[in-house]
Parts: structure tokens; C-alpha cells; sequence
């Protein structure tokens, strides 16, 4: 009889093991899927940051006007005007290819974004002149054929969307 207490109590000691084990598994399953979400909110808040740094300087007449011109027709630009404006392409491809970086498989919303907004500027009629000229030598050529790709069916013109920023000076 002595000898059942002692297998009762050890299956108890089992069953409260097991326990312990499954709240301390599924504990950390939830600290996980925390860390998770506060990364990705993290990732969105510095891409946009990034994005809004840039859109910034676009706020200076003299690069706005740069930039309409080079959508339109990157050729009819100065040599010193096209270096402006590759610094501005230059930034925006990078920010794309950062959120590559944090995201490989292109997955997440916000990298299924950063792809449209590269592919999107990147189909402009001026920009792909530029994006001809320079993504040969861009060390992701897997990159950059998810954004010529991306082009293709989903990319809006930004005549389409924005008509008055497209529009020739007058």
C-alpha cells in the first residue's frame, strides 16, 4: 500500500511536470510573437522615417521641379541635374533594398510596399532610362528582377495618379 502512495505521488509530480513545462513553453511562445510584432513596428516606423527624409527634400522647389522633369524626360537634364536626381532614385531603390534585407522573402506588407513604390518610380518614362543604366551593376540582381517583375502588372503610371505632378510646366 505504501508503494501506490509513492506511484500516485510520483504520477501527480509527472502531470504538474508536464504542466509547468507546456506554461513555460507557451509563455515564451507569447514573449516571441511580442518581440515579433514590436520589430515589425519597429521596421515600419524607420522605413517611414526613411521615406518621409527623403519625400522631405523634395519639398525644395528647385528639386521638385527636377524631379517632374525627370520623370517626364531624364535625357532633356543637365549633367549636374542628372547626379541630383540619381541621388534621389539612388535613395529611394536603397530603401527598397533595405526592407529587403530585414525582410528576404518579400513577404511582409511592408516589403510588398517598398517593392511598389521602387517599381512604380522605376516605370516612370525618365526613370527607366536611369533604372536601364544603372541596375546591371546592382550586386542584387535578384532584387532587381522582383522589380522589373513588380512592374509589369501592378506599377501605376503616375500620369494615371498624379496627373499634376506629370503635367509639363506651363
Amino acid at each position: 500500500m505504501e508503494a501506490m502512495n509513492w506511484d500516485a505521488v510520483a504520477a501527480s509530480a509527472e502531470v504538474i511536470g508536464v504542466i509547468a513545462v507546456l506554461a513555460s513553453i507557451l509563455y515564451l511562445a507569447k514573449q516571441v510573437a511580442q518581440g515579433n510584432r514590436l520589430n515589425e513596428s519597429d521596421s515600419v516606423r524607420t522605413f517611414l522615417n526613411q521615406y518621409n527624409a527623403m519625400l522631405q527634400q523634395l519639398t525644395d522647389p528647385e528639386m521638385n521641379e527636377l524631379l517632374r522633369r525627370g520623370v517626364v524626360d531624364f535625357d532633356s537634364l543637365t549633367d549636374p541635374e542628372k547626379s541630383r536626381l540619381h541621388m534621389i532614385l539612388w535613395t529611394h531603390y536603397m530603401l527598397g533594398q533595405a526592407q529587403r534585407m530585414i525582410d528576404p522573402a518579400g513577404g511582409e506588407e511592408l516589403s510588398k510596399f517598398a517593392d511598389y513604390l521602387v517599381s512604380s518610380t522605376m516605370k516612370q518614362p525618365g526613370f527607366q532610362k536611369w533604372w536601364r543604366s544603372v541596375k546591371h551593376a546592382l550586386p542584387d540582381q535578384e532584387y532587381v528582377q522582383r522589380i522589373d517583375d513588380y512592374v509589369i502588372p501592378q506599377a501605376v503610371m503616375w500620369e494615371n495618379w498624379l496627373p499634376w505632378f506629370t503635367s509639363a510646366k506651363k
